[in-house]
This record gives C-alpha cells, structure tokens and sequence, in this order.
C-alpha cells in the first residue's frame, strides 16, 4: 500500500482540498458542537513568565522550553511560598493544565502538595483553584529512567484567566517540574 502525504506551509491549500473542506462538517443534528472550542496549543509557550526563586542552574525559562530534560526549581529551603506563574498576555478560558515531572530523578514530595491557581490578579491576590494535588503524589515508577506520568487536568468551564500559577502547599514550598503547560482558547468579545 502506498500512502501519498503533502506538506501545506502557511495554510496555502490546494484547490481540490479546499473544496473538500468546505464540503465537509457536522451533520445538522451536531451542529451545536461547533459551539466547542478545545484549544490544542500551548499558552504558556512564548509568555511572561515569574517565579518565586530558582535554584542555581534550573531557572524558570526551563518550565517553558517543551524540553523534558530541563527543568525549573525553586532554591532549596524555600519560604513556603514557591510559586511559578505565566501572564497569558490576555484572559483565555483555561481548558487543561499539566506538569511534567522532571526526568532525571523521582521526587515523590515534589508531585503533592500542589495548586493550579488562576486569576486576573498579577499579584494573585484573588484567584480560583483550577486543580489541586494533596497528599498522593501522581504515579511514576522509582528506577525507571524517562518514565514521565505527567499530571494532566481537564478543567471546567470557568471565567476566563489572564495569569496562571503552580503554587506549592507543602511546608518547605519547594516545587521543581521539567514542564508546565496550560491549554485553551482566548476569551470571546461580544
């Protein structure tokens, strides 16, 4: 079987796959799906972005890179307050949020103990709980090298946000994480 693939650049289609396009879409009994936006990119990539403190050699820059082999981490002996926050630049209903552990060692304390905060507040001085992680860390197994369980959660419809955070609760405040991801759409004007 042979399989012919054509890579389109710049969304410049060929005339046949536009018609096929236009052509195609939801039958009219799901037509109110169309309503249902689900953003696949990633928000955070490219933003303004803080962090509470970072460790030497681990800054915050690496929580956003898309490379799981780097990572961010708060300063060892943190305040209690380690925190890492995105400005998305704009308010977006926030869809997904996940992190991606760090790949070179397994920290049980660091997948605990966590909140994904949002709010329209730089400062955070209001803000919603999207998520939050207790006391059972998200699974991975000890020994096993690049076995990453990220820890992924669909949120619910909400107001929209313009500042994302990943806030530690647990005593120390430390937090490190390779990645921190956050997914949506911008909120839509009237």
């Amino acid at each position: 079987m042979s399989l012919n693939f054509n890579f389109v650049k710049d969304k410049k289609w060929p005339d046949e796959a536009m018609q096929i396009m236009e052509k195609s879409g939801l039958e009219k009994k799901w037509k109110h799906l169309n309503d249902s936006i689900y953003g696949h990119e990633r928000l955070t990539e490219g933003k303004v972005f803080n962090s509470s403190s970072d460790a030497e050699n681990s800054p915050a820059k690496n929580a956003f890179d898309g490379d799981w082999n780097s990572f961010w981490s708060t300063k060892s002996g943190g305040d209690g307050q380690g925190s890492l926050s995105v400005d998305l630049g704009s308010p977006h209903v926030i869809q997904r949020v996940s992190i991606i552990p760090r790949q070179d060692r397994y920290d049980e304390d660091m997948q605990r103990n966590i909140e994904i905060q949002a709010s329209n507040d730089r400062d955070f001085k209001t803000f919603s709980v999207l998520c939050e992680r207790n006391d059972i860390p998200w699974c991975r197994k000890p020994g096993k090298k690049n076995v990453t369980n990220m820890w992924e959660q669909y949120i619910p419809e909400l107001p929209p946000f313009r500042y994302i955070r990943v806030k530690a609760t647990n005593p120390a405040g430390e937090l490190n994480l390779a990645e921190f991801e956050v997914f949506g759409y911008p909120e839509k004007k009237p």
